[in-house]
């Protein structure tokens, strides 16, 4: 195993402000959505100290063993009325996510703590007292295994929630994996989420406990990580321990979190959709106009192509040419400078009905959704509402052939690591993922969002948060597992689509059905 590294300490307590954090006077770097913030996975000589090792140190003096041995780091408190004992590393943690293994020498009388935001103290024994948030979990307890979320508070531990599975058994000298996060969901609420599971099966989808906190020391607080070991022994030499191992802590990023207010650039328009960002400036569809119209700052708005064939969403190919999907024509064209001309316009033989939005990977795989709203009373050849794959070399492959009357693939966009492909499907309200395969295949078709209204185009960011346009005047932000981060008001019932641009990728380009926006970004 790798010696354990830090990759970020901190020194002092950081609050977040509008638009940038600052320590001593100095920017913080913008948040990386999973940056490695710290980790640990005490490769030590056997019988080494704990205490002072790689930054550890005992808070308060209530330890009466903390070794490394085997590479896991071992923790027994003093007997007492309260039998904890406390170790505290000082790499800063704001909006984190820990991941650790624990394990139990003696499970019915133990249980393991771990904080985030702490700031070192111990309970009432020392100064400053002790102040953070935590994750418990436990097996001592009548209910059966369980796993609690807390905070402290001027020393005093206090309960948020506890959730108890009694046919969950924690086994003694087994490995349990536990996440927990702690993030800003607003500038004065924390969310704190946490799941556990032995090690080698399945971790859990779902989370098991969450809780929302607006305890305002906390807000925006940032502070250290600490481990507690406790026991429910009060008198005599405590003899099993408490072990922890292979520590990660992660950045977390909300990217709802300091952003700009909503910056209208050009109204007027009839149908406005299908943004995209090449090089220097936007293009965009306004789909009813007939019109393809570029936007920069310097030069404002301009027409880019008329005639545009009542094209929807935009896109690039590898190149830099413009991908197009058309109503009129019902094709997806392509426009290397020369004009547009067909890509693709038949399935099998049979006319497309109107794709609608089109994501090329960096294989050079094109993606598109064919649902029907375009053919305006046109007869339809396909029988579905369809996703698409296209390269060169495999032909043209129907990837989801969705009930015309249920189903209506619309936005479509790939994960940064192009791994995942994320798609609306309007008319059932839901946003879909599915798993990206080595060779451009799709797999595993999975909702990750639900009951949302008239999902239309989306975009996703650097951190991998999926934005939805959706016909309920705003935008739903989603991380990649599917939390929901909020929404983003646009104040136009037809929210269509969105894509970033501008510098560092950090502006939210948007279209509404009769004006097009921006927000800037705090990444």
């Amino acid at each position: 195993m790798n010696k354990p590294i830090v990759l970020l300490v901190l020194i002092t307590s950081a609050q977040a402000g509008d638009d940038v954090i600052f320590i001593n006077g100095f920017e913080l770097p913008s948040c990386v959505q999973g940056a490695m913030l710290f980790q640990e996975d005490f490769t030590a000589p056997d019988a080494t100290d704990w205490n002072g090792f790689n930054q550890w140190q005992e808070s308060g003096s209530e330890v009466a063993l903390a070794e490394i041995t085997n590479n896991q780091a071992r923790l027994i408190p003093e007997s007492s009325v309260y039998s904890l004992a406390r170790m505290i590393h000082p790499v800063e943690t704001l909006d984190a996510e820990a991941t650790y293994s624990i394990y139990f020498e003696n499970a019915n009388t133990q249980g393991v703590g771990f904080y985030l935001r702490a700031n070192g103290g111990y309970l009432q024994q020392t100064n400053p007292t002790g102040q953070g948030y935590g994750v418990f979990v436990e097996r001592f307890a009548a209910q059966g295994a369980g796993i609690g979320l807390w905070y402290e508070n001027d020393g005093v531990e206090i309960s948020f929630i506890r959730f108890y599975d009694a046919a969950f058994e924690i086994l003694d000298e087994t490995e349990y994996r536990v996440r927990y996060q702690v993030f800003q969901e607003s500038p004065t609420t924390t969310r704190l989420r946490a799941r556990f599971w032995q090690a080698g099966t399945t971790e859990p989808n779902e989370w098991q406990v969450t809780y929302l906190d607006d305890f305002v020391p906390l807000q925006n607080t940032s502070g250290g990580i600490l481990v507690d070991g406790w026991s429910t022994q009060q008198s005599g030499e405590i003899i099993p321990a408490i072990r922890v191992d292979d520590i990660e802590i992660k950045q977390l990023c909300n990217p709802l979190l300091g952003i700009s207010s909503l910056q209208t650039l050009e109204s007027g328009f009839e149908f406005a959709e299908g943004p995209v960002w090449r090089e220097d400036h936007y293009l965009f569809s306004d789909i009813t106009a007939n019109t393809i119209y570029r936007w920069d700052d310097m030069q404002g708005l301009q027409v880019h192509t008329a005639n545009s064939g009542n094209s929807n969403g935009l896109n690039l190919t590898l190149d830099g040419s413009l991908l197009a999907a058309e109503n009129t024509l019902r094709r997806v064209s392509i426009d290397d400078g020369n004009g547009a001309t067909t890509l693709l316009d038949t399935y099998q033989g049979d006319r497309f009905n109107s794709p609608n939005d089109l994501v090329m990977s960096d294989l050079g795989i094109l993606y598109f959704t064919d649902p029907d709203y375009g053919l305006n009373g046109r007869p339809r050849e396909l029988p579905f509402n369809g996703l698409f794959r296209y390269h060169p070399n495999t032909g043209l492959i129907a990837e989801y052939m969705g009930d015309q009357f249920n189903n209506k693939p619309n936005g479509v966009r790939l994960s940064p690591d192009q791994q995942t492909l994320y798609w609306n499907d309007s008319q059932a309200g839901r946003l879909n993922q599915m798993t990206v395969n080595p060779d451009g295949s799709l797999s595993n078709l999975t909702q990750i969002a639900e009951s949302l209204i008239i999902p239309d185009g989306m975009c996703i960011d650097q951190s991998g948060n999926i934005y939805v346009a959706t016909w309920n005047s705003a935008f739903e932000v989603f991380s990649p597992d599917g939390y929901h981060w909020g929404s983003i008001p646009t104040f136009e019932t037809s929210t269509t689509n969105c894509t970033f641009g501008g510098a560092g990728l950090n502006t939210l380009f948007i279209t509404t059905r009769t004006a097009i926006h921006r927000i800037f970004m705090n990444q």
